[in-house]
């Protein structure tokens, strides 16, 4: 046993020092996916109109809030709605996700939001 444990040792000290600089570059790369999905998400208000319904924020972000503590990644998450009505939902990079007028009127309960 002591035999397998001399051998493991050098590989986790090597593993330790080729890993801790992922780590600091993981926070910077989550730093540039948000610049990024600030980018993309003012294309997509170029595109489409969004809504500023401070009742339906609130709906839409009491269902996020019920969500957070099973999402696994440390984003600034934000729920936004633009006018469309074509039934659509998605994601950009950061953590920015968008619902369409059309979807949220095709959804029957706030449970399926989260769906």
């Amino acid at each position: 046993m002591k035999k397998n444990g001399r051998k493991l040792l050098p590989l986790l000290l090597i593993l330790f020092l080729f890993c801790r600089p992922f780590a600091v570059q993981g926070a910077d790369e989550l730093q540039k996916e948000i610049a990024l999905g600030q980018k993309v998400s003012a294309d997509v208000e170029k595109q489409w109109e969004r809504v500023a319904d401070p009742a339906l924020c609130a709906r839409l972000n009491m269902a996020l809030n019920r969500m957070a503590p099973y999402l696994s990644r440390p984003l600034p998450y934000e729920v936004r709605v633009v006018r469309e009505d074509m039934v659509n939902a998605f994601s950009l990079p950061g953590g920015i996700v968008y619902f369409t007028t059309g979807m949220l009127n095709f959804l029957r309960s706030d449970a399926e939001i989260a769906a």
